[in-house]
């Protein structure tokens, strides 16, 4: 996981952009891939995507206010898995990350302070 908290939402808009290009030179633009966007009530909003087919990081997301903070996660595995099996309990994937969405609140107290 990676933690981005800033007051420049440009930013925030550069670490998405990477996060997608990262995402289709990980897994090659030429393999589908399933997208999943999620919001919650303060507008922030969760993004999971998920390789159909077989690779060590599976499920990758972010979860972003879009304006002055950004979460990166993804779900790795020692090696290449097929997509097939671990379809089964990428429901649960799912909801742990709903569950971290409507549940997370960024302490920018902590973030901003230099030590």
């Amino acid at each position: 996981m990676s933690w981005l908290h800033t007051a420049n939402p440009k930013e925030i808009e550069k670490v998405i952009r990477h996060q997608q290009v990262s995402i289709q030179q990980q897994w090659n633009t030429s393999v589908p891939t399933q997208h999943i966007r999620m919001c919650n009530a303060s507008n922030a909003s969760a993004h999971v995507y998920q390789n159909r087919v077989s690779a060590s990081n599976p499920v990758q997301f972010r979860l972003s206010d879009a304006r002055s903070w950004i979460l990166l996660g993804t779900f790795e595995y020692d090696h290449a898995v097929q997509a097939d099996s671990i379809r089964d309990v990428l429901p649960y994937v799912y909801m742990e990350i709903e569950y971290v969405l409507d549940h997370f609140k960024p302490n920018e107290d902590a973030f901003t302070q230099r030590h």
